[in-house]
């Protein structure tokens, strides 16, 4: 299958925070964007300003759906790049979960995208770029947050491995950590966040990341190589740290 064009983007979690303001720069620069996420509602309210687009609703944690989603891209032509933007995230310490949200954070940020790759692989469907994208919170394990730092440090590895086996098949894997961007998920933080990035923002720094050789994208790069450095100190001192940090009232 020939691809639709080098400008051909399949942007899953187009319908809001970072997906959404990608798809709308990629569309304001020329390129065909298929965009999915679950509300085909929210997907067609994309801002178009000079590209096209076409809309490929379904729900990434259901099986059966990113089966169908699959052919179906492929079928109208394998994208050069695929980029994936969805996670979900619950604050609260250990005492205090909910195992209904462990379990949909675990399935949401990491099963799906496993299942979502495989699924690549078996239809036949690598493009020529997959970016997934995780989080620096997987660099190191945050207070309050274990299950989403867990899921996306698990992430950051399967992209490693990705990469090593991909890329003699001529498929650029990135991963994508973005540092705090202001959406729905970063507003339930109850703590200072430190570089906050508008969406357009990320936006951008993604784009320019994705034209880069390398494996990650990251931004903004003061936080990231900041806690980058946290995490090469002793346990004992990044807890301390990390307390301090999370003690702080916004």
């Amino acid at each position: 299958m020939k691809l639709i064009s080098h400008q051909t983007i399949w942007i899953i979690g187009a319908s809001s925070g970072i997906g959404r303001a990608v798809a709308e720069y990629a569309l304001a620069r020329g390129a065909h964007v298929i965009a999915s996420a679950r509300n085909r509602e929210n997907l067609e309210k994309i801002v178009n300003t000079g590209g096209s687009l076409s809309v490929v609703p379904f729900d990434l944690t259901d099986e059966a759906a990113t089966r169908n989603a699959v052919g179906q891209v492929k079928a109208l032509g394998i994208p050069a790049r695929i980029l994936v933007f969805t996670g979900t995230y619950t604050p609260a310490a250990v005492q205090e979960w909910q195992w209904a949200d462990v379990q949909t954070t675990v399935s949401t940020n990491l099963t799906a995208l496993l299942h979502f790759v495989h699924q690549l692989a078996q239809q036949g469907c690598l493009p020529q770029q997959l970016a997934l994208t995780a989080s620096v919170a997987g660099y190191v394990g945050l207070p309050n947050g274990q299950p989403y730092s867990a899921t996306k440090a698990a992430l950051i590895n399967f992209c490693q491995s990705l990469r090593s086996e991909w890329q003699p098949l001529g498929v650029d894997v990135k991963v994508i950590n973005p540092g705090f961007v202001k959406t729905p998920l970063t507003d339930k933080n109850p703590f200072p966040m430190p570089f906050l990035l508008t969406p357009e923002q990320a936006a951008a720094a993604t784009w320019r990341g994705l034209q880069r050789s390398g494996f990650e994208v990251t931004y903004p790069k003061r936080l990231s190589w900041g806690l980058k450095l946290l995490a090469a100190l002793p346990y004992g001192v990044y807890g301390v740290l990390a307390r301090r940090m999370l003690s702080k009232p916004r």
